[in-house]
Parts: structure tokens; C-alpha cells; sequence
């Protein structure tokens, strides 16, 4: 029996601390750490900066993750286990609602969106293909939609494959950054970026500004808290979220200096290809393709759920909860929507077809935490008025107020950075997003209020006067007694 239990403990340690490496480890490594305009190394044009940067937000995952132990144990007993829901409970209901619209109008469709836009760009890196600028708009018009329809369309009727593909392909996302991770110290390059003379500027604006990609590589692991309903032995889903998240922290740091050293751009593509054979480099790019599907294929599961999970909860006028089938189908199609004015009107104004996508992907990320860092502060209020029922988390007071501090210092000055830059064509896309989002609140809240006044009496035979009379003389006599 003793047996048993700890081969339990260990299959539940494992379970959890594999599914946050599923969760967090995606394609932002290969698509923000490089030179690119609002990457990583872009906007630090410092290695160094660069990797203290990782750090920080590795202190700052391990710190949220304790707090959001306690907010995600508010949800234990069967209720989803969303942002949003978390919102209704510490917050209020019009917050939850507001969460709720902005996941689905805003965050969503902008990561399947930006997915969507690099598993077809990995595929042409892969095919060695160079399209003209037209022929390039219409296949990531096309290729786009049609890899986002796949998923969403897959997981709104077979889910259960869905499931399996995420199993087998953690194995194939994690086969080629393990590889990186040891190109770069076994093959580092002359002209690498520490040698680069190029990458010395230290400026404190860039530093505060390039967490925004790194933020967009770790979203996501606060998800991850809300394992514990589903395992027997909680006491393993702390240890198992802190050693997990300690453990990618450690690895994109080991693996950024890798790709540092082995290349000037900070390109996981260029260190491969400055490093590997012909033959086994387009292996590892098409293990990247699939390790992009795989991340697509993660985010059509967990974002079938948006609408379902807010309907249910009551965050919508609806009066019947919206299935599970029909929520994949509706978010796939916002998400589609968002993507074809993305990139239309990206090739238009900027002549990049992935400019506004990329750059949004960092801003709406920021916005994500900023609603994490909020949340945060009212489990810290709830800690004193006792207001929601919570395991208490040890360590959550100094690992709570670290978490809104940082959080607070870094995106305040990102938001402020987004709108102070001149002629920023980000800004007004995201204005446009956050005016959808509180417009579409607006109604949802007026039409909530127009359904519950609409709402019949439970007992319309019985005249609430003289039931008010009745409650009045029954009082009355008590107090007599």
C-alpha cells in the first residue's frame, strides 16, 4: 500500500511538472529572442541585458505561480478554472464578464493568429522557398486560415485527438531546443553576439521594454495551477509547478546563451544552420513545423473552452450555456476574422505582412499580465476581508507583493512606451482591439441587466404586498414572545 501511494505521488509529480512544460515551452523562442523589431535581443541589442532579462522573469513565473496556487484552490471543487471565472470570484461578476470579452475578441484570436502566421513562414523556411511579395501575401492569406480552421474545426469535434497529439508532440518540441542547447558552447561563432561591437548600448527604457517577448514565451503557466483539482496527493502540485517552472527558466537561460555564442542574430534558424549538416538542419526545421501545429493544436484545445467556460459561469446575457463544439467554431472564427485584417492591413501600411501580428502579440501579452498582476492584488485584498474560501499557499504574502511589484513596474512603463512612440501603427490596432472588447462588454452587461428585469416572478400567484404584510406581523409577534 505504502508502495503504491508513493508511485502515485511521483506518477502526479511528473504528470504536472510535464504538463507545464507543455504549456510554456512553445514557439516564442524562436520567433522573439532574435534581432527582429520588438524581439528580444532587437530592442536590448545587448546579450547580457538580454539574459539578466530571463532571469527576472523566471523569478517572476515562480513567484506568480505560488500566488495563483491559492487563487486557482477558489475553483477546486468542479468549477472552470479560467481567468475569468477567478475575476468573478475575487473581484466581481462585470470584471469576470470583462475578462472574459477580452480573451475572446482580444487574446485569443491574436495568439491563434500569430501561430497561424509562423507555421506557414517555418514551412517556407523549411521548403527554402522565397515567394514574391504577392505570391507570399496570398499563400500566408490562405495557409493561414487554413491551418487555424483545421485545428479549431479538429478540436470542436474530436477532442480527444486533440489530447494525443499534445502527448506525443511534447517529445518532438523539446527534441530540437535540446539540441540547440549545446550548439552554441560546442560551435561558438567568432563574430557571435557577445563579440558583436554592435551590442554594447546598456539603455534602462530597453530593459524594461524587452520583457514584453519574453512575457509571450512564458504565458500561459498560471493554467497550470489549476492541476490540482485533478490529482489526489496537492501537496505534489506546488513542488511539481515550482521544480517545473525553476526548469524552463534554466533552460531557455542555458539555451539563449547558446544562441548567443553560436550566432551575431539570435536566431535559433541561423545557430542551425550554422552548425548542422544540410540534410539533418531541415530535419530540425520541419521538427520545428511540427512543433508549431503542436502549439497551435494546444491553443485551439484550451481556447474551445473561452466561450463555453463563460457562458456556464454566467458571464453572458445567453440564458443557456453555449457547447463546448460550438465555442471551438466561434472563437475560430473571430480568430480568422482578426487575422485577415491583421495581415491585410500589415502589407498595406508597412509592407510586412507580419508586423502587426508580431508587435500586438507583445502588447496584448502585456495586457494579459496586467490582468494576472490585478488578479493578484485582489487575492492579497481577499487574504484580509476573507471574502472567498482559499487553501492558504505558504510564502504567498512575499511571493504575491513581488509579483504585483514587478509586474507593476515593467508593463506600466511598456504601455506608456507603446503610446508614446510616434506614428506607431500598433497603438491604434490596439485601441481598436480594447474598444471592441469594453463596446462588446457594454451591450453584454446592458442586455444582462434588460434579461434579469424580463425574468418572471418564481411565485407570480402569491401578491408580494401581502407577503411583506404577513413577514410584518410574523416579526411582530416574535418580538412579542
Amino acid at each position: 500500500m505504502g508502495r503504491n501511494r508513493k508511485h502515485l505521488k511521483l506518477f502526479e509529480f511528473l504528470t504536472v511538472f510535464a504538463t507545464m512544460i507543455g504549456i510554456v515551452v512553445g514557439v516564442g523562442i524562436y520567433s522573439k529572442n532574435d534581432l527582429g523589431k520588438g524581439h528580444v535581443l532587437g530592442i536590448t541589442q545587448n546579450p547580457v541585458m538580454a539574459i539578466i532579462l530571463w532571469v527576472i522573469v523566471g523569478i517572476l513565473g515562480i513567484a506568480m505561480i505560488v500566488a495563483f496556487m491559492e487563487i486557482a484552490s477558489s475553483t477546486k471543487k468542479g468549477k472552470s478554472g479560467t481567468l475569468a471565472n477567478w475575476f468573478g470570484h475575487f473581484v466581481n461578476r462585470k470584471t469576470g464578464s470583462l475578462v472574459a470579452i477580452f480573451n475572446i475578441l482580444g487574446y485569443i484570436p491574436i495568439i491563434y493568429s500569430i501561430l497561424s502566421y509562423l507555421i506557414i513562414d517555418f514551412i517556407l523556411t523549411a521548403l527554402e522557398v522565397t515567394p514574391s511579395s504577392d505570391v507570399k501575401l496570398a499563400i500566408f492569406l490562405v495557409g493561414g486560415v487554413g491551418v487555424m480552421s483545421l485545428f479549431g474545426i479538429a478540436n470542436a469535434f474530436t477532442r480527444h485527438s486533440g489530447k494525443i497529439i499534445q502527448i506525443i508532440g511534447l517529445g518532438i518540441k523539446l527534441f530540437p531546443l535540446i539540441i540547440g542547447l549545446f550548439l552554441g558552447f560546442v560551435h561558438p561563432a567568432s563574430d557571435n553576439s557577445f563579440n558583436e561591437p554592435t551590442m554594447r548600448s546598456w539603455h534602462a527604457g530597453n530593459f524594461f521594454i524587452a520583457i514584453a517577448p519574453i512575457l509571450f514565451s512564458l504565458d500561459g503557466f498560471i493554467y497550470a495551477a489549476n492541476l490540482q483539482k485533478e490529482v489526489t496527493n496537492k501537496q505534489q502540485v506546488p513542488k511539481a509547478l515550482f521544480c517545473g517552472m525553476v526548469f524552463i527558466i534554466v533552460f531557455y537561460v542555458l539555451l539563449s546563451i547558446s544562441i548567443f555564442l553560436g550566432t551575431n542574430d539570435g536566431s535559433l534558424f541561423t545557430l542551425f544552420a550554422n552548425t548542422l549538416a544540410g540534410w539533418f538542419t531541415r530535419v530540425i526545421y520541419w521538427l520545428i513545423v511540427i512543433s508549431a501545429l503542436v502549439s497551435l493544436n494546444g491553443m485551439t484545445l484550451t481556447g474551445a473552452n473561452a466561450i463555453h467556460a463563460a457562458s456556464e459561469d454566467k458571464f453572458f446575457f445567453f440564458q443557456k450555456a453555449i457547447s463546448l463544439k460550438w465555442s471551438a467554431i466561434y472563437q475560430t472564427m473571430i480568430g480568422i476574422v482578426w487575422y485577415l485584417i491583421a495581415v491585410l492591413v500589415s502589407y498595406f501600411a508597412t509592407g510586412d505582412l507580419f508586423y502587426i501580428i508580431d508587435q500586438l502579440s507583445n502588447a496584448i501579452t502585456v495586457l494579459d499580465f496586467i490582468f494576472y498582476g490585478l488578479l493578484i492584488l485582489a487575492a492579497i485584498v481577499n487574504r484580509i476581508r476573507k471574502k472567498v474560501p482559499v487553501d492558504k499557499t505558504r510564502m504567498f504574502w512575499p511571493f504575491a507583493i513581488l509579483s504585483v511589484v514587478i509586474l507593476a513596474t515593467f508593463t506600466s512603463y511598456i504601455i506608456y512606451s507603446i503610446f508614446a512612440e510616434p506614428g506607431g501603427i500598433t497603438r491604434w490596432f490596439l485601441l481598436g482591439t480594447m474598444m471592441i472588447v469594453v463596446i462588446v462588454w457594454a451591450i453584454n452587461e446592458y442586455l444582462i441587466k434588460k434579461t434579469q428585469k424580463s425574468e418572471p416572478e418564481a411565485n407570480p400567484e402569491v401578491d408580494p404586498t401581502l407577503l411583506n404584510s404577513e413577514l410584518v406581523k410574523s416579526s411582530q409577534t416574535l418580538e412579542t414572545v
